[in-house]
Formats: C-alpha cells, sequence, structure tokens
C-alpha cells in the first residue's frame, strides 16, 4: 500500500474495483443525462485498478459517456450507449460507443474537437495512452487504450 501527501494528510491509496466503479458511474450519468429513449449499457472486465489509473479512466468515460448521451441523438430519437471496459495485452481498453449521429466528415481530435475532447487526449497522453475514433454504420466509437503499471 501506498500513501499520497495531499497538504499534509496521509492518505492511503488503495486500488478500485473497477468494474463496480464504472458500473455506478454509468448509472448515475444515465439518471442525469438521459431520457426513456436511449438505454446505456455498461460492461467490464473484473479488475482492480490504481488510482492513479482509474480517476483519470473514469474522467474519460465521464466525457464520452456525456457527450454520447447530450449530442448523438435528437430529443426524440431512441439509441443505445455502450461501455466496455476489458483488459488486453497488459493493457485496458475502454470503448464508448453510440447508434446516433455521425460525427462530422472534417472532425479532428487535433482540429475541431471541444475541450472535453481535447482533456480525454490529454488524460490519455498522461496515461501513455492512444485514442481512436472510429465512424460505425450508425454512430460512432471511442477506443482509448491504455497500458497498466506492472503492479495493477
Amino acid at each position: 500500500t501506498r500513501y499520497i501527501s495531499v497538504t499534509g494528510v496521509q492518505t492511503c491509496a488503495l486500488p478500485i474495483y473497477f468494474r463496480i466503479f464504472l458500473r455506478e458511474l454509468c448509472d448515475d450519468l444515465h439518471n442525469a443525462l438521459g431520457s426513456g429513449n436511449r438505454t446505456l449499457v455498461c460492461n467490464a472486465d473484473s479488475t482492480l485498478l490504481p488510482t492513479s489509473v482509474a480517476i483519470p479512466v473514469a474522467l474519460i468515460v465521464n466525457e464520452l459517456v456525456t457527450n454520447a448521451l447530450k449530442y448523438a441523438y435528437s430529443a426524440t430519437e431512441v439509441g443505445e450507449v455502450r461501455v466496455r471496459c476489458a483488459l488486453h495485452d497488459g493493457g485496458l481498453v475502454l470503448r464508448v460507443a453510440d447508434d446516433g449521429r455521425a460525427l462530422p466528415d472534417n472532425f479532428s481530435l487535433s482540429g475541431n474537437a471541444g475541450l472535453g475532447l481535447r482533456m480525454v487526449d490529454m488524460l490519455l497522453r498522461q496515461l501513455h495512452g492512444a485514442l481512436t475514433i472510429e465512424r460505425l454504420e450508425r454512430g460512432k466509437a471511442f477506443e482509448a487504450r491504455v497500458p497498466l503499471p506492472a503492479d495493477a
């Protein structure tokens, strides 16, 4: 167990059961932003993550799911947002996909992404991860890949 000093107070940095945490986060986001027209499906492998990874990944999930629920659909449109978090090749793969509106043809993270997606990009750089964006037949998917520390 490691200890972190925050303004002189010692706190224990315990690992987080990310599957449970992610489901609760998705439930909270759906309750706050969802409508009866949209479902939010959340699946995650059972894993313990260090807080140094879990917190930035949770912020990434928050931003991507919020964007999907707020902007992928018209007010009355029915849709599904899918969140998947899996362990793969010594790292974490997070995928947030929706079946709503497509991204504009000229969309790029470096060009016209909003503040939230730029924050996602910055958090992934801090984690030495990467983000890919896939245009689906209907909707889009954001996939973040994050290497995990050897002691995770």
